[in-house]
């Protein structure tokens, strides 16, 4: 498969041609980081899981999710390498993956890391490397046909007796041991088989994960033992975690013609257990039991722990080639308000007030409807006076200094139990949802059923007083008027999915999109050193910007020039190519070390101290993303590839006639 990568004579429109020989440089800076580390710490570069370059000692120890597995930071960066024709660099790391990448390893993983880095890692490499010596697209036929070492040096690969039954065989049996001189064609072709059958392998090991009363696979799999636990919530599945494995699975199933990666651990089980469970407001829960199939904790994010969930409904659709309908249903109803539950006017306004977020004067058109039942309220045993505006307060999460003395008062409020107090109330008009979008009038109910995962935009979606668009979190009702950065993706996802919403909408997610991208930058823009928070708030005046120092770390990630880059390529407005180069220089001026980039400890200091980690995802993503910000837009064309939520490319199921699913080239 040819990939056209822009040289630096090329150029870019109104960028200088060191943008790209700028980044080009990147990857080399952040796999030296790896190689210097693996020297210190007298080991191999696979080895390194996450490089640290300042005292350039890497870390082999698990970071809670390999189990075992090494070169987490090799296996991400492969793809990437690949890209940018980083030839030297990409020939160490698919050396080390043929010699040693072993999988006859015994710790405790978890399913969602493995699956998106390794495993989508392996995969991106082996499409993007070479084609299949068979014509069958199952790995029984190929593995029969040919003999790693039934040649002898200097020799072609001729046919002989099956090799690689066991993947730890072609540890010892590769054509770079006993081939080398082999034609080059075939000697490529080995190694694009070498990352398809471990991807495989490795996925057969994460299958014992999915042994539960419902299929929703546990969060952690013991290599040794195929036992189970999780990794978070106690005895709970991740939502972002069963959610996001549709894409590898399919290719899983696609390349060994098992089809136990998608039916069990793929789409016809999870889906099926998500359309049958109860949703609160329609929202999809963070926190599932795979054992009683029932929500555990009614947290809600489009941010960490639920993000990838949404991601990869909107990429099946496009993996699919457009076919897979089921997806694309979930995904818009995710996004859209179809239907609405009939409530007593207090619940209507607290969610009314929920929707209207720190919007006072909207607030104050639903305190006023709310003051016509006071008598009715008052009458309610144990009542707080100030019921009303309380209710308002703890409905709208909000910190305004008018209403804190009433924060208290609704704490062990009882909604339920008050409603027959109000009866009356439900005569009154209902509250308009006062946003903009395609919110309905919650006051104007239909009874039955809540469409699936509805509430995006009508619970989550806010703009400030100060107009910038974000997606807060919900917890059991109440808003956390806070964005993370992970959840900074869903710019370029809600681009990315503009075109394929109905016709009447497209317009209106397409600036929704550059809505919350914008916000998203100036969490950057806002900061001493124009990198962003892992989390920023909107209260008490402040915007976007991180309260708490806890929050105010930045680690490399990528997900806002990530959607910097989707948001480039739909509507090539070069305000985003612009924000793009202000994180390059930033990275440069607060993150590269003498031996790789570091996260750092505090985005206000204009000095400020470095963690000294450089994460895998940083050149799986970070740095993949910047590239094709400031590249062509054929350079894996949306047209051909979607990413995974490791941004590892995959081919889009362009089916011919045979059967056989290539990416167009």
């Amino acid at each position: 498969m040819e990939l056209r990568v822009l040289s630096v004579a090329q150029g870019l429109a109104a960028f200088s041609p060191s943008v790209i020989q700028e980044l080009l440089g990147y990857p080399q800076w952040s796999w030296r980081a790896c190689i210097l580390s693996s020297t210190g710490s007298n080991t191999s570069p696979g080895r390194v899981v996450q490089a640290e370059p300042i005292t350039r000692v890497g870390s082999t120890l698990s970071p809670g999710w390999p189990g075992g597995l090494s070169g987490a930071t090799v296996i991400d960066s492969l793809d990437t390498l690949y890209l940018m024709e980083l030839k030297e660099e990409f020939q160490e790391a698919q050396a080390w993956v043929e010699e040693s990448f072993h999988l006859n390893v015994s710790g405790e993983a978890s399913l969602f890391e493995v699956n998106i880095r390794y495993i989508g890692g392996l995969l991106s490499a082996y499409y993007l490397t070479g084609e299949e010596l068979s014509s069958s697209r199952s790995l029984g036929p190929f593995l029969s046909l040919h003999d790693p070492c039934s040649c002898t040096k200097g020799q072609t690969l001729t046919p002989g007796p099956a090799a690689l039954g066991a993947v730890e065989q072609l540890q010892e049996t590769l054509p770079s041991a006993c081939c080398l001189e082999s034609d080059s064609a075939t000697h490529n072709h080995w190694h694009s088989a070498v990352f398809r059958i471990k991807a495989v392998k490795l996925g057969e090991k994460l299958l014992p994960a999915f042994n539960t009363p419902t299929g929703i696979p546990k969060s952690v799999v013991n290599f040794k033992s195929g036992s189970w636990g999780w990794t978070t919530a106690g005895s709970s599945s991740v939502l972002a975690e069963f959610g996001s494995l549709h894409l590898e699975f399919l290719h899983l199933t696609e390349l060994s013609g098992n089809q136990v990666f998608a039916e069990k651990a793929s789409v016809r089980n999870i889906r099926q257990v998500l359309r049958k469970i109860e949703k609160p407001f329609g929202l999809y829960p963070n926190f599932l039991s795979p054992v009683s199939g029932n929500w555990v904790q009614h947290h809600v994010s489009v941010g960490g722990l639920g993000d990838s969930f949404y991601e990869y409904l909107i990429k099946s659709w496009l993996m699919s080639a457009k076919t897979d309908m089921e997806a694309k249903n979930m995904y818009y109803e995710a996004l859209e308000s179809k239907h609405q539950v009939n409530e007593s006017a207090w619940a209507r306004a607290l969610r009314a007030a929920e929707v209207a977020a720190s919007r006072e004067a909207a607030a104050m058109n639903y305190l006023s409807k709310l003051e016509a039942s006071w008598e009715a309220w008052l009458n309610c045993p144990g009542s707080p006076r100030e019921g009303p505006r309380a209710a308002l307060t703890l409905g709208a999460g909000w910190a305004r200094s008018k209403f804190l003395a009433l924060k208290t008062d609704l704490v062990a409020l009882n909604l339920s139990a008050l409603r027959p107090c109000v009866q009356h109330a439900e005569k009154l008009p209902g509250p308009r949802a006062a946003r903009t979008g395609y919110a309905q009038e919650p006051g104007r109910a239909q009874s039955g059923p809540q469409s699936p995962a509805q509430a995006i935009e009508t619970y989550l979606l806010n703009v400030s007083p100060g107009g910038l668009t974000y997606i807060a979190e919900w917890r059991g009702g109440i808003l956390d008027h806070k964005m993370g950065h992970l959840a900074c993706f869903s710019g370029g996802m809600i681009a990315l999915g503009a075109e394929d919403a109905k016709e009447e909408k497209r317009a209106h997610y397409r600036e929704l999109a550059a809505q919350i991208t914008k916000t998203c930058h100036e969490s950057y823009a806002r900061s001493d050193t124009k990198l962003g928070p892992e989390a920023f708030w909107f209260n008490s005046g402040r915007e976007a910007v991180a309260t708490q120092l806890s929050e105010s770390y930045y680690i490399l990630r990528p997900e806002v020039v990530e959607s910097y880059m989707y948001l480039w390529r739909q509507t090539h407005d070069p305000i985003y190519r612009e924000w793009g180069w202000e994180v390059v220089m930033a990275l440069e001026t607060h993150c590269r070390t003498e031996a790789g980039f570091s996260g750092i400890q505090d985005v206000y200091s204009s000095l400020p101290n470095h963690d000294n980690k450089q994460q895998s995802f940083f050149l799986a993503e970070t740095l993949k993303y910047l590239y094709l910000l400031f590249s062509e837009d054929d350079v894996l064309s949306l047209e051909d590839w979607v990413f995974n939520t490791e941004a590892h490319p995959l081919p889009i199921n362009h089916s011919d006639s045979s059967g056989r699913a290539w990416p167009r080239h």
